[in-house]
């Protein structure tokens, strides 16, 4: 009952990519069935007309009146497998799609989850092997089934043990194929996970920005050494493969060939006994081929679906994985003028299989309009407070307020959309400049103005203009910008975005102390504007214009202030911006 729902739910997505689908293939196989069944009859009518002195001119007429409709018949039937052939590659791709975006949307702590990846990539990988088998079940078991009765009848009245024998051996056949096809599957999924491995370390061969590491630590032969390793493994699996093709492949001809040995040596000597006529012969020869042949498409249609329901599974999973952070939920508004914009209360968390709290016990507030700085050195607490902010994981302990209200209670992608941010590990793509900035948003010319005006990037956008791609990856004409330059894009990125909150993560890492200084007071304009501005850092320059800096140590708050206050107390915060403080002279 389980296959025969999955079934269903395979029919169901091919139906929404292609209604037609299923009407196309049942023609295909009707006319074939059209044409194997002629075949069977045409050569023993032909013989007997001949046997019984039927007219030449008869004879002549119905020879072309059978070809025409047998040329007719597989000229539909090329037509329609070469629309199928098409409308295959259409429906591989709207899978993909339809993967791709589970994928997009998926909770980002699952992302991160190594066997939610692996089951990504073997869906991924194995999508051919399902997408269109349940129309090929309904087309042969339906098609095929009307063509074995027929053949069925037709020999039935020679001998039943015969027929009987012939069943024997195609279920034979079909117990090895499925044990084969276990085989199979179990080594396509271990050659699925090296190839994603061979996939990655090409990727880190061809990557520019790589490339430097590679080529300072002289690691270029570690990489080959181990694309060689996943090479040989690849290789190996495939070998594997292969004689596990030839030994079933084999086995099967055999099976084959002893049952066309039985049929032909009855048929001879039924023909040589007198119990047959010529035309009998010829057709009781083609009938049993036909229905031999009918009835293994049958049973390898069944054995196909088995199969395809193994790599079915995985994509099946993948697309029912839960996602707990997106659910839409109605409020009750809490928020009063002293409401602060954002709260942490109490806030422990650490990342999944740690055994260690990335921060412990966190509790602050943040107002609207207000600039608030984060700072600390690496490994402080200071991106994950981040992390949980945007809701990219939920806290082990303790709550997260917006506006008063917990950010569980907020539909996830209104919540995600209040916020512009600069990740410190942003990441450009091989497009345009355009949409390295607003992605598929129309332009607006006023608002790009301004935003490459606050980041001094006007007369490089200008130069290179904003439609030339980004990275010569895909474009030898593409444009590559210098660390800091490439910064201020991904900082121009989140100003475009026009959010009510920004939030800078390390954004001036590789921006030098004074474009540094000058960055940090445009964006404090920005404060003005109706906008609450949150920089993480472990650089002081943005706790000149903030209004309160907290300073991380260890995962916990060790001083919350602001910049003049912070420098009275001769404390971390004091330390920290001493050591930096010929940056700021």
């Amino acid at each position: 009952m389980k296959k025969v729902k999955k079934v269903v739910a395979i029919l169901k997505l091919n139906q929404k990519s292609n209604k037609k689908s299923l009407f196309i293939f049942f023609i295909l196989g009707f006319f074939t069935e059209i044409i194997n069944i002629m075949n069977v009859f045409l050569p023993a009518m032909f013989v007997q007309f001949l046997i019984d002195n039927k007219s030449k001119k008869f004879i002549a007429i119905l020879l072309i009146s059978m070809a025409i409709l047998i040329s007719i018949s597989s000229f539909i039937v090329s037509i329609l497998k070469l629309k199928i052939t098409r409308d295959s590659k259409y429906l591989d791709n709207k899978m993909y799609c339809l993967l791709n975006k589970k994928a997009a949307n998926l909770d980002y702590t699952k992302c991160l989850n190594e066997d939610v990846e692996n089951l990504y990539f073997n869906a991924f990988d194995n999508i051919y092997h399902w997408q269109d088998i349940p129309i090929l079940l309904l087309n042969y078991v339906l098609n095929k089934s009307i063509t074995f009765v027929i053949m069925f009848i037709v020999f039935w009245r020679i001998n039943f043990w015969l027929i009987l024998f012939v069943v024997v051996t195609i279920i034979i056949d079909y117990v090895i194929s499925k044990k084969e096809q276990k085989i199979k599957k179990k080594l396509n999924d271990e050659l699925s996970q090296y190839t994603y491995k061979g996939k990655y370390l090409l990727d880190c061969l061809e990557n520019y920005k790589i490339g430097k590491e590679i080529r300072i630590f002289d690691a270029k032969e570690l990489l080959i050494k181990k694309y060689k390793e996943v090479s040989f493994n690849i290789l190996k699996i495939e070998k594997r493969i292969n004689k596990n093709n030839l030994l079933f492949s084999t086995i099967s001809k055999i099976i084959d060939v002893i049952r066309l040995f039985i049929i032909y040596l009855f048929a001879i000597l039924k023909f040589r006994e007198g119990n047959l006529f010529l035309s009998e012969f010829l057709i009781y020869i083609s009938a049993i081929t036909q229905m031999s042949n009918s009835f293994d498409d049958i049973i390898d249609c069944i054995f196909m679906i088995n199969n395809a329901l193994y790599y079915f599974d995985d994509f099946e999973k993948y697309l029912s994985i839960p996602n707990e952070f997106r659910h839409p939920l109605n409020l009750n508004s809490k928020k009063s003028e002293n409401t602060p914009l954002i709260e942490f209360d109490n806030v422990s968390f650490k990342y999944p299989n740690s055994k260690e709290y990335a921060i412990k016990n966190i509790s602050f507030k943040i107002f609207k309009n207000q600039i608030t700085s984060i700072v600390g050195d690496n490994g402080s607490g200071k991106s994950t407070l981040i992390k949980l902010l945007l809701r990219l994981y939920d806290p082990n302990q303790g709550n997260i307020y917006f506006n008063g209200q917990n950010i569980k209670n907020f539909d996830y992608d209104y919540y995600q959309s209040l916020f512009s941010v600069t990740f410190q590990d942003y990441k450009m793509f091989c497009y345009s400049i355009k949409e390295n900035i607003m992605f598929d948003k129309n332009i607006d010319n006023k608002k790009l103005e301004k935003v490459l005006n606050c980041l001094n990037l006007n007369d490089l956008i200008a130069e290179v203009g904003i439609h030339t791609n980004y990275t010569k990856r895909f474009d030898e004409n593409g444009v590559e910008f210098s660390g800091g330059e490439e910064q201020k894009l991904a900082i121009a990125r989140a100003l475009y975005k026009d959010s009510k909150i920004f939030i800078f993560d390390e954004p001036t890492a590789t921006i030098d102390p004074l474009a540094e200084y000058d960055l940090f007071k445009n964006i404090y304009e920005l404060s003005k504007q109706d906008k609450t501005i949150i920089f993480i850092s472990h650089r002081m320059g943005s706790t000149f214009y903030s209004d309160k800096t907290l300073v991380l140590d260890k995962g916990k708050i060790v001083e919350n202030d602001n910049y003049k206050k912070l420098m009275k107390r001769k404390g971390l915060y004091k330390k920290m911006y001493e050591s930096q403080a010929k940056y700021y002279k």
